[in-house]
Parts: structure tokens; sequence; C-alpha cells
């Protein structure tokens, strides 16, 4: 019986030892390996004062894509944005852009619309509600809402890219 006591107390100084083997084993590791040094270029006999060589010139950091951001409320009749009816919205080539559908209450049948398009397929946003899309601008492209139980055509909205 006194062995069952005795025995986790040496598995676990058995395994911290295991432990700290590989610890400093890893490190003894780390240390041995090379460090590679990039060789320093010197100026050439060409290169005036104030000119820089390849290696120094920096490379311009490609611009981030530009987030174009849209809420459009939809009913069976049309897309708008501040109660104003649209037909479409402009983006840039590499934008990223970010509609929030919001189905107006008033106006649209109670089953609600869905949006596809743009490489969009949005479930069933009822009457009320409202749904986020987001893609990457590549070519224009049109979003058209959908009577979800029926798939009848309610209305289209082109992104223009340019």
């Amino acid at each position: 019986m006194g062995l069952w006591r005795v025995l986790p107390i040496i598995l676990i100084i058995f395994l911290s030892g295991c432990v700290s083997q590989i610890s400093e084993t890893q490190m003894s590791e780390q240390q041995t390996q090379p460090v590679q040094e990039k060789p320093i270029q010197q100026p050439t006999e060409n290169t005036s004062q104030g000119e820089s060589t390849p290696s120094q010139e920096q490379l311009p950091m490609p611009p981030l894509p530009t987030i174009r951001e849209f809420t459009i409320e939809a009913d069976d009749r049309g897309f708008y944005i501040d109660n104003k009816d649209i037909s479409s919205v402009s983006v840039s080539k590499g934008d990223i852009v970010k509609i929030t559908f919001r189905v107006r209450e008033a106006g649209t049948y109670y089953g609600g619309l869905d949006f596809r398009g743009c490489g969009q397929d949005t479930p069933d946003v009822k009457p009320g509600a409202s749904i986020d899309i987001q893609f990457t601008a590549d070519s224009t492209c049109t979003i058209t809402s959908y009577w979800p139980s029926s798939g009848v055509v309610k209305d289209s909205i082109q992104v223009i890219v340019s």
C-alpha cells in the first residue's frame, strides 16, 4: 500500500526532469544555429552622392484597399438611400464593398426579400430586419432582390466598378 502513495511523487519528479531536459536541448540547438547576415553593398564608382543603389531603394507599399460602406433600404418596389430611389452605387476596382440591406416593413411582402448577385446569395430577410454582405469590387455587377418563397424578381441595383 505504501508504494501506491510514493509512485505518483516519483512520477512527478521523473516528468519534471524530462521537461527540463527537453528545454535545455532546445536551447542548445537554438544557440548552435548559424545566423545569416546580409552582405553590405558598397556604393559603386558610378554612384554619385545622393543617388541610391538598388539595395538602398525602398519599394513603395501597395495601398490598402478602401472600404466602401452603404446602408441600402429595400422593399418590393426598389432600393433606397436616404429615402431616395436608387439604381446604382459606384466604387473603385479593388474596394472592399460592405452593404447593409434593411428590408422596409411598409411596402414589403410578409415573406421578406433575399438578395442575389455580385457573388452573394443571402438567406431570407424578413420585413424590419437587415443583412450585411461584403465583397471585393472586381467588375461591375448587379444585385437583385427576390421574394424568397416564389423567386419573383422585385428590383435590381447595379454596383458600378471604375
